[in-house]
């Protein structure tokens, strides 16, 4: 059998191996309230929504916030909303690849494969 190199070099500087960098998201916070909901005595305000979603994206290390995307006054009936409209394009453009919102049922829009489905995006949750 042949006999193998097993001298160490003591002169190169022995390096850590680096871990690996954590992902940032590159984050947009979605705020919406209705025309039906506004001013009610126990419901969402907009800026308890506002709040809620910047203290979460605040609190997670691997997200940063891009941008706050509000449609105040608009009915969640239809996606004919000026701010959604501009947080879609921004997802297709790449600008954002995640989305926080308050609403329990979007979270579960955007657990499942919906929105490749419908064709909005690309877009997976990471919650």
């Amino acid at each position: 059998m042949a006999r193998t190199k097993r001298k160490v070099n003591h002169l190169l500087p022995v390096t850590d191996v680096e871990a690996p960098k954590q992902r940032v998201y590159r984050t947009g916070g979605y705020v919406r309230l209705s025309v039906e909901d506004s001013g009610r005595h126990g419901a969402d305000t907009i800026d308890m929504q506002r709040e809620l979603i910047l203290g979460y994206i605040a609190g997670q290390p691997d997200m940063e916030l891009v941008d706050l995307y509000c449609d105040n006054g608009r009915t969640g009936t239809n996606f004919e909303r000026p701010a959604f409209e501009r947080l879609m394009e921004d997802v297709r453009t790449g600008k954002i690849d995640c989305i926080v919102v308050k609403d329990g049922c979007v979270n579960i829009e955007l657990n499942s494969e919906s929105p490749q489905k419908c064709g909005f995006c690309d877009v997976s949750s990471v919650f």
